[in-house]
């Protein structure tokens, strides 16, 4: 999106992945600091990764979007928190957006219940998502060769399943 002319943002929970994604892109950037967030910028202020929870961002201060990708954010939410995380991904969709959303579907190994990873199913997208969006299925694959990780924490069969969540 960037080489397209877009600007990019996006939210981390740590500062390493911000740091790698600037030097694998090659990309110069600067930090600052917000009471809610470390920010890492590029220079020309088209691409900006806030470190923060993801519950802490201030829409005010983000902006909303046009697009809004969110891969497997749902394996760190807790179960608790995923509605508060659909309104709050509502506040920062512009009144027309597009928002792809990838999910994960696994058995929860005993005693796991809401330790990350944790699953979503589709019925709970729709649940979570359906009364400000058409939520439509676009794609279901085998998630293990995106998530070769999860089977060090016990799940063998793993879905991968992405939708297109639009205006209703």
């Amino acid at each position: 999106f960037y080489d397209q002319g877009f600007e990019v943002v996006g939210v981390d929970l740590i500062s390493i992945p911000a740091e790698e994604f600037f030097k694998e892109h090659n990309l110069s950037f600067k930090i600052r600091e917000l009471p809610w967030a470390k920010v890492y910028e590029s220079l020309d202020q088209r691409i900006k990764i806030y470190v923060a929870d993801i519950f802490s961002v201030e829409p005010e201060e983000v902006g909303k979007f046009d697009v809004i990708w969110a891969r497997a954010d749902y394996t760190t939410v807790k179960i608790a928190e995923r509605e508060k995380y659909s309104k709050l991904m509502k506040q920062l969709c512009k009144e027309k957006f597009l928002y792809f959303l990838c999910t994960l579907q696994f058995e929860v190994r005993v005693g796991r219940h809401d330790t990350p990873p944790r699953p979503l199913s589709h019925e709970e997208t729709k649940k979570l998502y359906g009364d400000w969006c058409k939520v439509d299925l676009i794609e279901e694959e085998d998630g293990l060769k995106y998530y070769p990780e999860f089977k060090s924490s016990g799940v063998n069969t793993l879905r991968q399943s992405c939708f297109i969540l639009t205006p209703k």
